[in-house]
């Protein structure tokens, strides 16, 4: 049974609160949204109770294992949703679409995700700040600049406003909440006075793969 993501399209285009749960660039950023936050809690109590009582006769024989296949897989002491990538040799890359995150794991470790589990769509939703390039003539964002937006932002709690939506996917602008310390700043424009980034022209068209970005 499939799982879909959160459709960016249907999402209200006022500001809306997210949690900022994992960064990879300027160009590919994970949020959660706040108002699904006890839906999906309530989700992953589930799945631990369901996988600690029920786990040993969900295990999957390494033959029975299928890429783009919804399953239950451990990540250190916790259980995860994720969905099977590729298939190499007695390996699964595995995606945990509820997280953002790629891990590679024994086929033997895949669990069937029990069916009622497969309600709730997705919920991490990559984005994108909105009209921003390198400053660098590249389409790859520098080392540097990855750290820093990472430090910056990961784990922070802020706002989005939506400028165009891509499927299950969003291009962004980002208002991250810094109190105490400072309030509350534009991700954008920070990054830009800090020289991580520069503000693409106004003819720039925002149809760029998530995680790369066109030159401006």
């Amino acid at each position: 049974m499939e799982i879909k993501g959160i459709q960016s399209s249907l999402l209200t285009r006022r500001p809306l609160a997210v949690t900022v749960i994992r960064v990879d660039s300027p160009g590919l950023i994970w949020i959660h949204i706040k108002n699904s936050e006890k839906d999906y809690q309530e989700m992953r109590e589930d799945l631990q109770v369901m996988m600690q009582r029920r786990g040993r006769y969900l295990g999957c024989y390494p033959d029975q294992v299928q890429v783009n296949q919804v399953i239950a897989i451990r990540d250190g002491s916790q259980w995860h949703r994720g969905y099977i990538t590729a298939i190499e040799g007695d390996l699964a890359r595995i995606t945990l679409g509820d997280w953002g995150r790629k891990i590679l794991r024994p086929l033997h470790e895949c669990h069937r995700l029990p069916v009622r589990l497969h309600e709730l769509a997705w919920q991490a939703i990559p984005c994108s700040l909105f009209r921003i390039g390198p400053m660098q003539p590249s389409e790859i964002w520098r080392f540097e600049t990855r750290q820093m937006t990472k430090m910056l932002a990961e784990h922070k709690n802020g706002w989005i406003r939506i400028r165009k939506a891509e499927d299950d996917a969003a291009i962004v602008d980002l208002t991250i909440d810094n109190h105490p310390e400072d309030g509350r700043y534009d991700f954008k424009d920070i990054l830009s006075k800090m020289g991580f980034v520069q503000q693409a022209p106004k003819t720039f068209k925002p149809d760029m793969y998530l995680g790369l970005t066109r030159r401006p």
